[in-house]
């Protein structure tokens, strides 16, 4: 299970997660250029200077989760960024947010 609020992505630790980034810049819709690098980054709070987990996103801009991404990480709330890096490096957060972690329902959790 998994739902998008805004920025804020709930989501059930161990799940499969998928979804279509869209990226808008001046109000025009981008189409990665070939050398472009797209990276979806997580940590546990935006103080931390550690990323905890660090995906890819492809030029077909579907980010995905695999569940051994999140299966062994404590619910909670994390937080996490996009970031577009153009061959020019000027590397530019595009948009950020909180994920949340939570217990599959069916599963009695230690930790919950």
């Amino acid at each position: 299970m998994f739902e998008i609020n805004g920025n804020n992505i709930t989501l059930t630790r161990g799940n499969s997660f998928k979804c279509q980034v869209g990226i808008t810049i001046d109000d025009t819709a981008y189409t990665p250029a070939q050398d472009d690098a797209i990276e979806f980054a997580m940590k546990n709070v935006y103080q931390d200077e550690d990323w905890i987990l660090r995906k890819t996103i492809p030029h077909t801009l579907e980010l995905t989760l695999d569940p051994e991404d999140t299966e062994e990480l404590p619910l909670r709330t994390y937080f996490y960024i996009v970031q577009l890096t153009p061959a020019n490096g000027e590397r530019a957060t595009l948009f950020d947010g909180n994920l949340t972690l939570i217990p599959d329902s069916a599963v009695p959790e230690d930790d919950a």
